[in-house]
């Protein structure tokens, strides 16, 4: 509860609180949805479809979305990524 009020007293202060980023290495399969993506990368799911959206390309948050795709979105947003192709893991 300490937090929870000390949250809405800075916000309605008006200072946002950074969240310091930090790297992550994400799995690819070949097909993953932006709502999955958004999870793995500990990214809102908002900005990814803002991201993509500024590429020219609509999608919702339950769109799927093919490996080089999701790998250029992991690539732009700071992490890393490992390709996991075919049936084994």
């Amino acid at each position: 509860m300490k937090r929870k009020r000390e949250k809405e007293k800075l916000k309605a202060m008006g200072i946002q609180q950074t969240r310091e980023k930090i790297a992550r290495e994400v799995v690819i399969p070949e097909a993953i949805t932006i709502q999955e993506l958004s999870n793995r990368m500990a990214e809102r799911a908002v900005d990814l479809i803002k991201y993509l959206m500024q590429q020219g390309a609509m999608h919702k948050i339950t769109d799927v979305l093919d490996a080089d795709t999701a790998e250029l979105i992991v690539q732009e947003f700071g992490h890393t990524s490992e390709a996991r192709f075919g049936s084994g893991r």
